[in-house]
């Protein structure tokens, strides 16, 4: 049985919790559609998704390396990640992480791509006759690498930073576009390990020059707060609350909750408020085992389709 003073910290948490989604995050505004927003803002793995991509403050294993880099200090084993996935109309995408610790460190490569397949185009001529334009085809791609290093204590609380960078080769109707994007993190554990806090500056770089047309990156700034909720010899639960602010100017808001049942179990659901407030929520599960986990996330699209992610990671 929790003690009284155990009941309102978390009621404290919870009041927290609901102050920075009502306050600080309180705009939801609609995503950017360019070409390479919509690369640098899939989700990574299938954990991710299955949260919302609610992780800057839970940012560990594989996933750091793409959440928050900062979390890869916190690294005890090597990993590596596979996911794949399918989008609506036959939209494929994938990613491959690659983690190892150091002492007082973590790194990271990953690779990641989206392909939107081909398209055969046909253009009507002046004489009214159907004539063949040719084949079209539009994916992208990226390599990057992140490093994460602890930075010492603060009043007992565990901090660690990071950075990274990632090389990205974007094509749309056979154009394409090189350009480069960073990323740096912070990142801070209670001493009891029961409340977290994660922030992170994602996607700033040069634009992506395409042959008539340029894009710039889908910068943002992602400031999270993790609480677990409660800890039994059956399981214990996390709830966490982001928000994120794109170009300085598009707000959104983010949520997720996580139980995790006999350490063998995760079943997971999130709210991502960048979507149609149909689509909002996302669900997923996660098996756990000694020597790595399996994760599937479940998206809905609405008319678009809805997408599953899958996801096995192999700790060595």
């Amino acid at each position: 049985m929790r003690s009284l003073s155990q009941l309102r910290l978390t009621g404290g948490w919870i009041f927290l919790f609901l102050l920075c989604f009502i306050v600080l995050f309180p705009v939801s505004a609609e995503a950017a559609h360019e070409h390479v927003g919509d690369f640098l803002q899939l989700g990574h793995g299938a954990r991710g998704p299955a949260l919302a991509n609610a992780v800057a403050a839970r940012a560990e294993g594989s996933l750091a390396a793409r959440y928050n880099p900062a979390g890869l200090a916190t690294l005890e084993t090597g990993r590596i990640q596979m996911s794949v996935g399918e989008k609506a109309l036959d939209v494929e995408q994938g990613d491959v992480t690659l983690s190892w610790p150091a002492s007082s460190s973590g790194s990271a490569l990953t690779v990641q791509y989206l392909d939107y397949g081909r398209e055969d185009r046909v253009e009507i001529g002046t004489d009214g006759s159907p004539r063949r334009e040719g084949t079209f085809s539009s994916h992208d791609f990226a390599i990057g690498f992140a490093r994460g290093s602890k930075a010492g204590k603060l009043n007992g609380w565990d901090l660690s930073w990071g950075w990274g960078f990632r090389l990205l080769r974007l094509n749309v109707d056979n154009v394409y576009a090189h350009t480069v994007s960073g990323e740096l993190g912070g990142y801070s554990v209670s001493p009891s390990g029961s409340n977290r806090i994660g922030v992170v500056f994602r996607n700033f770089g040069p634009e992506a020059e395409f042959d008539e047309r340029s894009e710039p990156l889908p910068y943002l700034l992602r400031f999270g707060i993790a609480r677990r909720l409660f800890v039994e010899d059956w399981g214990k639960a996390w709830l966490i609350i982001e928000g994120e602010n794109r170009r300085f100017d598009k707000t959104s808001e983010f949520a997720a909750v996580e139980l995790e049942i006999l350490e063998r179990l995760a079943l997971r659901a999130g709210y991502d408020g960048r979507t149609d407030l149909s689509d909002r929520l996302r669900f997923g599960l996660g098996l756990n085992f000694p020597v790595g986990n399996f994760d599937y996330a479940y998206l809905p699209g609405g008319d678009l389709g809805d997408n599953h992610r899958f996801s096995i990671e192999v700790k060595f």
